[in-house]
Formats: C-alpha cells, sequence, structure tokens
C-alpha cells in the first residue's frame, strides 16, 4: 500500500536518480481540443469491443489510433485458462491473430511485493513470455513504423489475468530503424475495459478524435500518514475532502464547497489501498468498493468536463473477476468505478507502492503536466516509462557481482515503479490546473521528484 505495506522507502535514492535525467520534451502541436459535449460523451450504449462488430460494419479509430482487444474465454469459446487477441489499426481492417495464449501469472501486484521473486527474475519471465509473442510483437511493429511517435495503442482487456501489457517486450527491427523496448515505454497506451453502467450517455469515448481539456481545481483526499503529497498539488487551487466517502459526496454535489467550482481537472486521492477478486477485498481509504454503488454512478461534478482521477495507492487501478460470490463475468474495480461516472482518465496502481517512490512519481508527472499544457496524461506516462526501460534492458545485460545484486535488485525494482501506474481511458486528454497565484502553470520544472 502506499505507505508502510509498500516496498521500502530505501530504494528512493534509485527512483530520484531516474528522474533527474529526465528533461522536459518540446511539446508537438496537437488538435483543437474538443468543446461539443455532444461529442464527448457516449450516447445509446457506449463503445463496443472488436468481437461484437462484423469486420464490414466496425467502427473507425482516428488517425494513429490502434487497438488490441484481449478477449477472455467465453467470447472465444475456449479453455477458461487461455485468451485471443484481435487487433484493429486506424489504417487497417480489424483481424484475429488467430492464436490462443494461456493465462500467465504475471500480475504485479503478486509478484512484485515483499516476498515476490527478486525484480530481474520477474523481468526475466516477462522477457522470455514476450519472446514468443511472434505474432503480436510483428503486428505492433508493424504500426510503430507506420504512425511512429504519433502512435496512441488502446489495450482492451476483458480477461481476469490482469497482464502487464506495458511491459511486453518489443524486438529492435533495423530494416525498420525501430528500436528495442518495453510497450509502455515505445508506445503510447491507455487501457479500457468492457462495462455495463446504468447510464452509458455519462462514459467518455476513448476514441474522440480531440483531445479532451481538462482545466480547473483540485479536489483531493490525502490521508494523514501521506501529508507529504500535498506539496505536490501546492501551487494549485485545492478543495479538500475528509475521507474517500465525503470524496464521492462532494463529486455527487451532496456538499456545498465554500467556492462551489462548476467542475474539477483532477481528482487526487492519496491512501492506502486493498485488492481482491472479492469485491469485498476492495478498499480504498476505508472506503469499500461495494459501497460505491449508493451513489448510482451519478457524479455531476465528475462528468461536467473532462477530469483526470488520479488513485495514488495501493492496487488502485488493478480489475478483478469474482467467480465465488457473484460469477457474472463482470470486472470490477475503482478504476471502472470512475470511468462508469463519466471521467475522462484514471491514473492507478496495479501493484504496492512505497509512500518515497509514489509521491515522487506523482509529483515528476504532474509537474510535466503543470508546465506543458500541450503534453497529454498518456504521453506524460509512456515518458517516464522509456526511461526505466532504457536503463532496466542496461542494467539486465550487465554482468553484476554478487556483491552488488542486492542493489541492482533494488534500482530495478524502482524502475518498476512507472509500469504499475496504468492509464484508463482517452490517450488525448490534456490538463490545465487552476493555480493558486490566478495563472496556469507556465514555467520551468522546478525539480524533479525529490
Amino acid at each position: 500500500m502506499a505507505g508502510g505495506d509498500g516496498p521500502g522507502s530505501g530504494r528512493g535514492k534509485f527512483f530520484r536518480r531516474l528522474f533527474r535525467g529526465l528533461q522536459q520534451p518540446p511539446a508537438e502541436p496537437r488538435a483543437q481540443a474538443s468543446s461539443e459535449r455532444d461529442g464527448d460523451i457516449v450516447r445509446g450504449g457506449g463503445e463496443e469491443p472488436l468481437a461484437r462488430f462484423n469486420p464490414a460494419m466496425q467502427r473507425r479509430l482516428p488517425p494513429g489510433m490502434a487497438e488490441l482487444l484481449v478477449c477472455p474465454p467465453q467470447q472465444v469459446g475456449g479453455d477458461p485458462q487461455r485468451f485471443r487477441l484481435r487487433v484493429q489499426c486506424c489504417c487497417a481492417s480489424a483481424e484475429d491473430l488467430n492464436v490462443e495464449y494461456g493465462g500467465p501469472d504475471l500480475d504485479l501486484g503478486t509478484n512484485i511485493a515483499p516476498g515476490g521473486p527478486p525484480p530481474a527474475r520477474f523481468l526475466d519471465t516477462v522477457g522470455n513470455w514476450s519472446y514468443d509473442k511472434g505474432e503480436l510483437a510483428n503486428w505492433l511493429n508493424q504500426r510503430r513504423h507506420r504512425h511512429q511517435d504519433k502512435l496512441e495503442l488502446v489495450v482492451w482487456d476483458d480477461t481476469r489475468f490482469r497482464i502487464p501489457w506495458e511491459l511486453l517486450l518489443l524486438p529492435a527491427d533495423r530494416e525498420l530503424g525501430l528500436p528495442r523496448g518495453h510497450l509502455g515505454g515505445l508506445v503510447t497506451v491507455t487501457r479500457w475495459m468492457s462495462m455495463k453502467p446504468w447510464f452509458p450517455r455519462y462514459v467518455r469515448r476513448f476514441t474522440n478524435p480531440n483531445p479532451y481539456q481538462a482545466s480547473g481545481p483540485v479536489v483531493a483526499y490525502i490521508a494523514d500518514d501521506m501529508e507529504h503529497d500535498r506539496d505536490i498539488l501546492g501551487d494549485f487551487v485545492v478543495h479538500d475532502a475528509r475521507g474517500v466517502e465525503n470524496l464521492f459526496e462532494i463529486l455527487a454535489g451532496e456538499e456545498i464547497l465554500a467556492r462551489d467550482p462548476a467542475a474539477f481537472a483532477m481528482v487526487y486521492v492519496a491512501c492506502h489501498g486493498e485488492f481482491g477478486d472479492d469485491p469485498g477485498d476492495c478498499v480504498l481509504g476505508g472506503f469499500p468498493l461495494g459501497r460505491a454503488g449508493r451513489f448510482s454512478d451519478d457524479l455531476p461534478k465528475l462528468r461536467e468536463q473532462p477530469t483526470l482521477v488520479f488513485l495514488n495507492g495501493c492496487r488502485t487501478g488493478a480489475i478483478g473477476l469474482d467467480t465465488r460470490k457473484y460469477n457474472d463475468g463482470a470486472l470490477r474495480g475503482f478504476a471502472a468505478v470512475f470511468l462508469r461516472c463519466g471521467a475522462t482518465g484514471v491514473l492507478a496502481t496495479t501493484g504496492a507502492v512505497g509512500r518515497e517512490e509514489a509521491g515522487a512519481l506523482a509529483h515528476v508527472l504532474i509537474g510535466h503536466l503543470k508546465v506543458n499544457r500541450d503534453l497529454t496524461v498518456a504521453d506524460a506516462v509512456r515518458r517516464l516509462r522509456a526511461a526505466a526501460s532504457r536503463r532496466i534492458l542496461e542494467l539486465l545485460r550487465t554482468d553484476i557481482p554478487e556483491d552488488e545484486r542486492r542493489a541492482a535488485d533494488e534500482e530495478l525494482l524502482s524502475l518498476l515503479y512507472p509500469f504499475m501506474y496504468v492509464y484508463f481511458g482517452s490517450p488525448r486528454m490534456l490538463m490545465s490546473f487552476a493555480q493558486s497565484g490566478g495563472l496556469a502553470g507556465t514555467g520551468e520544472l522546478a525539480g524533479t521528484g525529490g
């Protein structure tokens, strides 16, 4: 959990070293942000996975966007321990990769935790798993070659396997000029899942071609033992919630804030999180997942405009599929709750995160978004992963003496942090925070999360 239960804070120096070397990239021009509310909100049922489309009638993806659909057993009529892949790109028809895979044991929440395998061994396992995904790697490399840095991949995963797709290792292709690396560092990757919300019209389209622009103040719940996270939000107009339940009450409009803003740019939560496939085991800051249903997906302040929800606690982005109490095939988790209610993007974690590391990553990420309003949330996360991926590959290829192995594993563990944070929602989301001084941030980033 973000706190004492996560990885130890002694790894902080490695984490700071990673981000100290990051430079603010030049901003690429973006399309004009969407102002048409009818284009932002899904009407009449929301997105549909490729499996439900006749190839001759499938939807078109915006330029630069591709989709990887991870089909669960019930969609392919196969072994419950296996899955299939279907893919589509904006420039090509949908296709079935025609390969059936077994569900791997690669969940970051169980592998990167106290008592789990050493990080180097886990990364080798991921590498070996990636090595036999040639069909997928070839398709992804073709997309990388065609769209270069403008490629935006949406991974629509409806399985229960919690695969860390961002860690998929792709080979270099010298003929095409493509470097080797982890998918989440090479490509802007976002996540999606099938949902059955009470109000499909509230769900934001990830296929919206124009960027979603979030602007305004922040509403935050920061647990008492996470008070250091207040420094992350120090320059912004912030409205404090007394707890996660009170946060839901604010978003539902049940509590009038002092200045009663029309909407928020970001919902920020820093507290302890617990997760399990049984929804009763999912808890955020003492607030059980099941209690969110009492708000009936009706959070007007979350859907009035595009909003980012940042859940900076342990396993807040993990998605469960209960096979005992409900056994209904529904995917459940806090990320799904906020997407159902209209959040444009949800940034959350799939593993246990320590206080120091979680705070450092949030400081850097939000700092970059503050000073570069043309940088999408998804691309900012990719750039953090890219730096981590390069260092991971360097360490794995280095012959490290046995007496230095422990230190190397500590560094590898910290380098996995950017891959523990997954982003659900639109790949085209821009941020503009209301500053406490009345202006949006425009200066140089004054620190790198130390």
